[in-house]
């Protein structure tokens, strides 16, 4: 009797940790109901350098051609990180789909100062997934609304009304990813995302949002 077997080398991470469920929280699932698209993208972008071109090897369906010219390209500008963002639009792609891969990159842009314009709720959830978040009364947005110092200092960006002062002052505060330059800047309804969120950042990525909801089923 023949018998044929088809092996695979072990996929490891830099320190010979093998990729898999026991390894922690380091680990990503491919049900979404475990994994979100967002997370799973971002594991793949966030692919040690000394890694990516062999993940690409392993993990996607790209010519050798394109993968060479990846790999070309990560060596001479490995901060642009092209090569981690092609790994993980390939690999988000063949798992969870276009649309969902589309999806993802909208989320990571917004996480990293992108702008709010034509982000549906969904994808907008999938960042308040992965941020700090702190609930508030919603009556605080009503009429004249909320002091943007005082919800800085809610949301944990600043330590004190004094020190939310400094930062806004310096230009580093922003709200639903737009800076703020008036320290009299008042937070109401029309501010809130899809009713419910105020997406608030200090600096280039210290992010937070505030949400009104109480419900979780709502």
């Amino acid at each position: 009797m023949t018998v044929w077997g088809l092996v695979f080398p072990l996929v490891t991470d830099t320190a010979g940790q093998k990729f898999g469920k026991s390894t922690g929280g380091g680990s990503v699932w491919l049900d979404p109901k475990k994994t979100s698209s967002y997370r799973f993208y971002q594991f793949f972008v966030n692919t040690d350098d000394r890694q990516v071109v062999e993940h690409l090897k392993k993990f996607t369906l790209l010519p050798r051609t394109e993968i060479e010219a990846l790999a070309a390209e990560h060596k001479k500008n490995p901060g642009a990180r092209t090569a981690q963002k092609a790994l993980a639009r390939e690999v988000t792609t063949l798992v969870h789909g276009q649309s969902a891969c589309d999806d993802a990159v909208r989320a990571s842009e917004i996480m990293f100062g992108g702008g709010l314009e034509g982000v549906t709720e969904e994808v907008f959830t999938d960042v308040v997934g992965e941020i700090p978040t702190k609930q508030i009364d919603p009556k605080k947005f009503e009429g004249a609304g909320m002091s943007f110092i005082d919800l800085a200092v809610h949301a944990g960006l600043a330590s004190s009304k004094g020190q939310a002062r400094k930062d806004l002052e310096a230009g580093g505060l922003y709200l639903n990813t737009v800076r703020v330059t008036d320290v009299n800047r008042a937070v109401t309804t029309n501010d809130l995302r899809f009713g419910k969120y105020v997406l608030l950042r200090k600096g280039k990525r210290a992010n937070a949002v505030v949400s009104t909801v109480v419900d979780r089923d709502q």
